[in-house]
């Protein structure tokens, strides 16, 4: 399984990826919106766990124009 985690809050982002490391996920880091969704389509991720308040465009932003294209949890 693999998970995006979208936070501009570098220690928080990492140690989200550090806990879900060890869960067994693979993780892939953004720290801004329109990174967020440049990961999204590269890498195809099963769950994204996202931030509201990004740089560049907001959480909602991001989930809007990724609900629009798939389901992605």
């Amino acid at each position: 399984m693999k998970a995006l985690i979208v936070d501009d809050d570098l220690a928080l982002a990492d140690v989200v990826a550090f806990t879900l490391g060890r869960a067994g996920f693979e993780t892939i880091l953004a720290h801004d919106g329109q990174t967020a969704l440049e990961r999204w389509r590269s890498e195809a991720p099963d769950v994204i766990i996202l931030d509201l308040n990004l740089p560049k465009l907001d959480g909602f932003a991001v989930c809007r124009r990724i609900r629009a294209e798939d389901d992605t949890p």
